[in-house]
């Protein structure tokens, strides 16, 4: 069941692009999503992996700031017990925004170079770099 849900996440990370810039209904926007990840599928799941572990050792270091503050506060200060909860929770919803943006811009640049748009403000160079031959 878990790789069902994995192809199902590849087969539709650029369905929003496409639904954004194309007038289509959701089955031919899942459609197109699809085409275009066989076109570009090494470059999505390494543009993905690499994000995720990036992500991943933030969240990793985050915990342990974490931790360390709701235990600090706790022994020295019971009174900040609640804030530091607070701060530690605020923390972990900011990684989870900044990574949702930072994928969806990777999507959309990479739909826009894969259905040979222009690269916006990304170098074309670089997005041709990342759709060399495998």
């Amino acid at each position: 069941m878990g790789l069902v849900g994995m192809g199902w996440n590849l087969a539709t990370f650029l369905a929003v692009p496409v639904l954004v810039t194309r007038n289509m209904g959701p089955i031919d926007t899942v459609r197109e999503s699809a085409e275009l990840f066989r076109r570009t599928w090494g470059e999505q799941v390494v543009g993905n992996f690499g994000m995720g572990l990036a992500f991943f050792m933030m969240g990793l270091s985050w915990a342990v700031v974490s931790v360390a503050l709701i235990l600090g506060a706790g022994n020295l200060f019971p009174a900040a017990l609640i804030p530091a909860i607070g701060i530690a929770v605020l923390g972990f919803i900011g990684l989870g925004l900044v990574s949702s943006a930072l994928k969806g811009i990777y999507a959309a640049a990479l739909f826009r170079h894969a259905s040979g748009g222009e690269g916006g403000l990304f170098d074309r160079r670089m997005m041709d770099q990342a759709f060399r031959p495998k």
